[in-house]
């Protein structure tokens, strides 16, 4: 446990700046509402002042901003490493692997949900900066 809160501790100080540019992004209300679909990412930064759609294998090691939601239409997908910042929720099919690569979720509403079909270690949630936890889960969570 403790080095997991170690992990929350370290990624919280290497990514806060950044984090803070993308919600400031997200929080802008003259922004045009424009949707991105794609099959797959990797290694990528990906913006949409609208939602994220993805389609086929998923995100591997890319960081991905939404300012509405990230969803992942295939239950199969991966999102492997990498982050998603999403102003309203989060749709996931599998996130993290078992090999313990940190993928980090983050939805800015306070009452927004995170769906996903399975999440491995080393996942980390923050729902409004009030909830951080590894997920370890089987099925669909509404949080």
């Amino acid at each position: 446990m403790r080095k997991f809160r170690r992990l929350i501790l370290r990624l919280n100080s290497v990514f806060k700046a950044e984090f803070i540019e993308y919600e400031n992004v997200l929080k802008q209300r003259y922004v045009a509402n424009m949707n991105i679909t794609f099959s797959y990412c990797e290694n990528s930064m990906i913006l949409a002042s609208g939602s994220v759609f993805v389609t086929g294998r998923g995100s591997y090691q890319s960081k991905i901003v939404a300012k509405n939601r990230i969803i992942f239409k295939d239950p199969k997908s991966v999102v492997l490493g990498g982050m998603l910042v999403a102003g309203k929720g989060i749709k996931a099919g599998i996130v993290g692997s078992s090999t313990g690569v940190s993928t980090y979720c983050k939805i800015v509403d306070a009452d927004g949900k995170f769906d996903a079909a399975y999440c491995y270690p080393n996942t980390i949630l923050n729902i409004n900066d009030k909830k951080e936890e590894s997920l370890f889960l089987k099925g669909d969570m509404g949080v």
